[in-house]
């Protein structure tokens, strides 16, 4: 299982009945609570014609790659170095927590570490005209640091003339 050391979660189902097909086949919908690359393994005890049977199935490979479902903004804030403004060339203190979380909305505490991939940059424009202004903004920091699916960014960005 990737990450090493990392939370299992719960797949859902946990049981299901396997009907006779004519394919051989059947789908079932499933779901994983946590991200990763897992090893699944299957088993069934029962009665085939009045006999006992049990098997027992393991993957030969592993399942995944498994993504977070989205990624959730759930605290920012933008502290201006003059009060309510900032002059060009002057830092304005720019914060935001980033959470990975999986279909339920539930924070993913695997993406972490080298396993995480996210990254966040800055954008600039004014007043939502649609003119990148971004080549404006110095001391960017494209980097987030994932630590059991969570990820802040502390920046002093400014925007030169």
């Amino acid at each position: 299982m990737q990450p090493s050391g990392g939370a299992s979660g719960s797949l859902s189902p946990i049981s299901y009945n396997h009907s006779a097909a004519s394919t051989a086949t059947t789908t079932v919908n499933a779901s994983q609570t946590e991200v990763g690359v897992f090893n699944l393994a299957a088993s069934y005890s029962g009665a085939y014609l009045g006999m006992p049977v049990t098997l027992t199935s393991t993957m030969t490979s592993p399942l995944g790659r498994i993504v977070p479902h989205r990624f959730s903004m759930i605290s920012s804030s933008l502290n201006a170095s003059c009060g309510a403004f900032s002059y060009f060339e002057q830092p304005a203190l720019l914060s935001f927590t980033v959470q990975a979380q999986n279909a339920a909305g539930s924070k993913v505490v695997n993406y972490r570490d080298t396993f995480a991939k996210a990254t966040a940059t800055l954008v600039a424009e004014n007043n939502n005209d649609g003119v990148d202004r971004s080549s404006r903004l110095n001391n960017q920091s494209n980097l987030l640091s994932w630590s059991n699916g969570e990820a802040q960014l502390i920046n002093s960005p400014v925007f030169v003339k």
